[in-house]
């Protein structure tokens, strides 16, 4: 039977504010009324975001690299969101992988901030009473510095995240230096306890600017080299679409003997959209996998299916 999800509350309400009001409420100019207002979303989708996969580091069409976000955070952002947490909910109910208990956080790609939303809302989820936000550390990575920017904002406005919450946004061309340093300062910080590290890959690998085998070489040896005694779980979500997981199948190859496939799904499920852009349920074709490494693999408690 097939999965619908309802935004929580607090979710619904980061959306309308967060999303819905921006595109709504964006300044009229002569470039938004023809590039937006006059066309429908087809053209959005299709011609100005290249279906999710565009360069937020150009401009469009006289569209800004802003207007852009704006319209990506508008058409995809919740359909990410629910992945997200449908991919999250499911990691803690068919392996009892906790996600939510002191983490270090890496997102690969992080666009908006959207996965840290999701996790948000499946904090909000296992913990309802006397909830004060997500608690973790988050590590935001992208390629584009506007992107960057407009995360980190979400992540100051949003209300979804614990006042201890410490987040870090580094560009691509600088986290080969930046996140070892970072995983450094939270051991510290974390009395030299065993980490809990979540490598986040959300729809980062359906990017036409990915450099797989750099990726590969690099995941390889973060995780053997800086987080050899700590457990660690690469979390990967992507369009159920072969064409579109050729890198991925490559990269698991390439980091097999670092991390390990615990399991992987494939699956149709359904949302109500806060945006109301179509009629009907929209549908998501999901496929995830979690990868683990042996430190985590082995623990008594993990479900393998």
């Amino acid at each position: 039977m097939a999965i619908t999800y309802k935004l929580l509350p607090q979710i619904e309400t980061f959306f309308r504010e967060c999303v819905v009001k921006p595109y709504e409420e964006h300044e009229v100019s002569e470039t938004w009324t023809t590039e937006v207002t006059k066309q429908d979303w087809r053209y959005h989708t299709n011609i100005i975001l290249d279906r999710g996969r565009t360069d937020f580091r150009k401009e469009c069409n006289g569209l800004s690299q802003r207007d852009k976000i704006i319209l990506y955070c508008y058409y995809y952002m919740q359909m990410h969101t629910v992945s997200g947490y449908h991919t999250f909910r499911l990691a803690r109910k068919e392996h009892k992988l906790n996600f939510l208990d002191n983490i270090l956080f890496v997102d690969f790609g992080c666009g908006p901030l959207t996965s840290a939303v999701s996790l948000a809302w499946h904090n909000l989820k296992v913990r309802p009473e006397g909830n004060e936000g997500l608690q973790f550390r988050y590590v935001g990575i992208d390629i584009s510095k506007h992107m960057l920017s407009y995360a980190k904002k979400i992540s100051d406005d949003c209300g979804l995240f614990h006042a201890d919450s410490v987040f870090e946004f580094v560009r691509s061309s600088k986290v080969q230096h930046e996140l070892p340093r970072i995983i450094n300062e939270h051991r510290e910080a974390s009395g030299g306890k065993e980490l809990t590290v979540v490598l986040n890959c959300s729809y980062y690998f359906a990017s036409r600017s990915l450099n797989v085998a750099g990726l590969t070489t690099y995941i390889t040896e973060l995780v053997s080299e800086y987080l050899p005694n700590d457990k660690v779980c690469l979390v990967f979500q992507n369009p159920d679409n072969d064409s579109l997981n050729e890198t991925w199948e490559q990269f698991k190859k390439g980091v097999k003997g670092v991390l390990r496939e615990l399991s992987r799904t494939s699956e149709t499920i359904y949302y109500y959209d806060v945006t109301r852009q179509r009629t009907g349920l929209p549908h998501i074709s999901l496929r995830r996998e979690y990868l683990l490494n042996d430190k985590w693999l082995k623990q008594s408690d993990i479900k393998r299916i």
